[in-house]
């Protein structure tokens, strides 16, 4: 043993005496509230909330501290004779560890710190329940405060006081979540669609443990066939009345809209005739301004969406609506023509949007003071639209059905084109859930009587 490794053990062991045990706990609990500090804003760092010259200054800061603190109990020193580098005993190490460098001991004893936090967080993150809030706080961050939201009614609804969560992620077995899902599905009576939002929340609780090395394997990815042999509760398929519009409700629906507009004003019952020329999404149709507006097109590239904001409790609330730059899933703008009714439907708007402004935000869906009006405002009049023409309740969403099948019946656009005018990202989300019958039981009865005698002629 070295004589300048004697002499430093010597000096941290009289270090040691003259610290009792509440000094030596202070000095634990004031490095793990700095070294708490320093993991935050790394993480804040890797998360992009955090520019690295905002915070730099701020670590070093930290970094500094947690040095000064080990120094009230090991003592740092540099070797004598051959061996000059610097040294350093770490707690609950039983050797020193030695750098060549001043600066990289410095950074090695707060790495040390910070490692060792960090595993006894780990630890700490035994069950999905102790990880949810970490979990959905990166969802959060991720996607969206409103796709947080959605994840949480999950957790609240069907796991928050399961024993499922409570049990060790690291002791899981696929065979255990598999069993909780039978009881759960017969217990409440789950959908499919039920059950692979609530295999979403735990899916991703586990993929989080996975990236943060937490557990090797997400078990959750293993009960690939689990559907197939389960009594799901059946969703009655809706009529082709509740899907569309048929050819005898619409003849009166642009009447009653425009004199609905006349006698009220309301800017709503001009958008909802709108949609049946551009299918827009409601959140959309509410977001035009006059920049996307031209000649012959307009540009959807902007959508009215919830303000979602995280509240004291942790929980995720509303606080009113907001405009965004962009269409669902994030998507860019599409470029739709404007047809002969489209324009004629937008003239009587933008008349309206002449008379009643009062700012240049160039937002032309306006009430009578002036003010963008909200989804709400056009979900209203579609209902009030929907009660005179003594049909089913059917939203705007219904609207878009109507569009995009009567474009397939034309025969004269492709599936993809149609694609591309609703804004799907995929074909079969089109031809598969936007396009319906739009004809009436007679006329549909009809249709079957000559198809089917068609064979025999």
């Amino acid at each position: 043993m070295s004589e300048d490794y004697t002499k430093a053990s010597q000096r941290n062991q009289k270090k040691k005496k003259k610290l009792d045990k509440l000094q030596r706990d202070k000095i634990t609990s004031t490095i793990d509230i700095l070294v708490k500090q320093v993991i935050l804003l790394h993480k804040e760092l890797e998360s992009n909330i955090l520019e690295l010259s905002d915070v730099q200054e701020q670590i070093d800061y930290m970094s500094k501290r947690i040095l000064l603190e080990h120094e009230k109990r090991f003592t740092i020193w540099q070797g004598k004779g051959r061996d000059k580098r610097w040294k350093t005993k770490l707690p609950n190490v039983s050797s020193p560890i030695a750098k060549t460098s001043l600066e990289d001991l410095h950074k090695a004893i707060v790495a040390f710190y910070t490692k060792e936090k960090e595993e006894d967080e780990k630890k700490k993150l035994n069950t999905m329940a102790k990880i949810y809030p970490l979990w959905i706080d990166y969802k959060g961050k991720e996607t969206s405060l409103n796709n947080a939201q959605r994840l949480s009614y999950d957790w609240k609804n069907h796991l928050k006081d399961s024993s499922i969560v409570d049990v060790k992620i690291t002791e899981l077995t696929t065979l255990d979540l598999k069993e909780f899902f039978l009881d759960l599905v017969k217990e409440k009576g789950l959908t499919k669609a039920q059950y692979s939002d609530v295999k979403t929340v735990i899916n991703g609780i586990l993929d989080y443990a996975v990236e943060k090395n937490i557990i090797q394997v997400n078990v959750s990815r293993n009960l690939n066939n689990f559907r197939r042999n389960v009594d799901f509760k059946e969703v009655p398929e809706k009529t082709y009345e509740e899907q569309t519009y048929n050819v005898d409700e619409l003849k009166g629906y642009e009447k009653v809209a425009t004199n609905m507009y006349k006698e009220s004003h309301n800017i709503g019952y001009l958008i909802c005739l709108l949609n049946f020329t551009l299918a827009l999404r409601v959140g959309e149709s509410v977001a035009i301004n006059l920049d996307v507006i031209s000649a012959d097109t307009i540009v959807i590239k902007r959508m009215e969406v919830e303000n979602k904001v995280v509240l004291e409790d942790g929980n995720i609330g509303k606080d009113g609506y907001k405009v965004v730059d962009h269409v669902k899933m994030r998507k860019r703008g599409r470029v739709l023509r404007l047809t002969p009714p489209a324009k004629r439907i937008l003239a009587l708007i933008m008349e309206h949007y002449e008379k009643y402004k009062i700012c240049d935000d160039g937002f032309i869906m306006v009430n009578t003071k002036g003010r963008r009006v909200p989804c709400q405002t056009v979900a209203q009049c579609q209902r009030r639209i929907n009660k005179s023409l003594q049909t089913t309740q059917k939203s705007n969403h219904k609207i878009r059905k109507n569009v995009l099948t009567k474009m397939y019946e034309s025969g004269e656009l492709t599936p993809k084109e149609i694609q591309d005018f609703a804004g799907h990202e995929d074909y079969s989300t089109t031809m598969s859930c936007y396009i319906h019958s739009t004809k009436t039981n007679s006329q549909r009865d009809k249709a079957y009587d000559r198809a089917i005698s068609s064979i025999f002629a």
